[in-house]
């Protein structure tokens, strides 16, 4: 079953649980390609105890975009393995177990030690969301001839007319001669969500409606006088 990534922005400051998931096609034991899907749960190791328990010409591969797992008992992942995920369980508001991949497998000291050094994808957090979500997840243009909309993704301005990549602000606002419908519904920004839908719904204005001035006879003039005026600015 595909894995998730977690796109909400505390995702970024979470700790990386202690244990992990790894599956692959790799060398097995026997130096030989599995034909069989297999398995791995690995201990977390972090940045620093990682550096320490390699040598020091392959510690320079264990960047700041790196942290490490394996086991002392021999299990780790294998020549074949790499560009596969470690995965951790979460449970979600359904009370069900959905898995989010926080790294990629990355390098190995195959023949010194178990640990393995596994690309950290919150390191690259940004970058995924601009190119895999660019190309998977849009959602429609808006447009209104009643309002001002402006659309930023980042800190570029985009065409709010047309399909905008997940993440893209929009900002909404009523011409000057129009205001909300109904003003329960009114916002000033929604976003373009993962699953290709706008936050919020684009609300829809009214023409205002216009001030109507209530004429009063002039202090000692007559009705025709009145009326005369009424004539001239009706």
């Amino acid at each position: 079953m595909p894995v998730c990534i977690d796109w909400r922005s505390g995702y970024l400051l979470e700790q990386i649980p202690t244990v992990g998931t790894v599956v692959g096609w790799g060398w097995t034991e026997n130096d030989t390609l599995s034909n069989e899907l297999r398995v791995a749960n690995l201990q977390v190791f972090d940045f620093i105890k990682c550096r320490a328990r390699t040598s020091r010409i392959f510690s320079d591969f264990i960047t700041s975009d790196k942290f490490c797992a394996g086991l002392d008992n021999g299990t780790a992942v294998q020549l074949g393995d790499s560009g596969g995920g470690i995965t951790f369980p979460q449970n979600t508001n359904n009370n069900k177990v959905q898995y989010y991949l926080y790294g990629i497998v990355s390098v190995r000291e195959t023949d010194k030690s178990n640990i393995a050094a596994f690309t950290d994808i919150r390191k690259h957090y940004h970058w995924l969301n601009m190119t895999l979500l660019s190309i998977i997840g849009q959602c429609e243009g808006l447009s209104s001839n009643r309002m001002n909309l402006e659309c930023f993704y980042g800190n570029s301005k985009v065409d709010c007319g047309r399909p905008v990549t997940v993440g893209t602000e929009l900002r909404a606002k009523c011409k000057d001669n129009y205001q909300p419908e109904v003003p329960s519904k009114a916002f000033k920004i929604t976003q373009c969500l993962p699953n290709r839908t706008w936050a919020k719904e684009l609300y829809k204005c009214i023409p205002k409606k216009r001030e109507t001035n209530t004429l009063r006879p002039i202090s000692g003039g007559s009705k025709h006088d009145l009326e005369v005026l009424n004539n001239y600015y009706l």
